[in-house]
């Protein structure tokens, strides 16, 4: 059993659930975490090889953070992805979006202001697509794909 640092909110009267993850997901169940919020729905095959999920919710995009470092980014991250088929990225496919974002770095003379991107997802590739003033005047847009 894994135990983590969530909770669990049953949305059927008189189910319970533990704050562990199974190899199925039932949906009627959502987790939030302190600065996110999690739908999944959908099954794990008992292998793990292939999946047919579907997980949307919501987080802060400073839980990204840790991995950025030394860099800082703020604003709301939402997302809606399906997986459906073998669990790799190839079988992926949906959107992952931030709006009024923020991102600093010390290693950067200037601060992204007003963030907003979207990557869409859709078998192996993503496509991006991102604007954000800049404060040391001027403005930054993005558009490619990755993948």
């Amino acid at each position: 059993m894994v135990s983590m640092g969530f909770t669990l909110r049953p949305f059927t009267p008189g189910c319970s659930a533990a704050a562990a993850m199974t190899a199925s997901f039932k949906p009627s169940f959502w987790a939030s975490l302190r600065r996110a919020s999690v739908w999944p729905t959908g099954r794990i095959a008992p292998d793990y090889r292939t999946g047919d999920l579907d997980i949307s919710g919501r987080a802060q995009a400073g839980l990204a953070n840790a991995f950025i470092d030394p860099g800082v980014l703020s604003g709301q991250v939402t997302f809606d992805v399906a997986v459906n088929g073998p669990l790799q990225p190839s079988a992926a496919s949906g959107r992952v979006a931030i709006s009024g974002g923020r991102y600093t770095s010390p290693d950067l003379p200037f601060t992204l202001n007003d963030l907003a991107a979207t990557a869409t997802l859709n078998g192996g590739r993503a496509t991006i697509t991102a604007d954000a003033a800049i404060s040391t005047g001027g403005r930054m847009t993005v558009n490619g794909v990755v993948g």
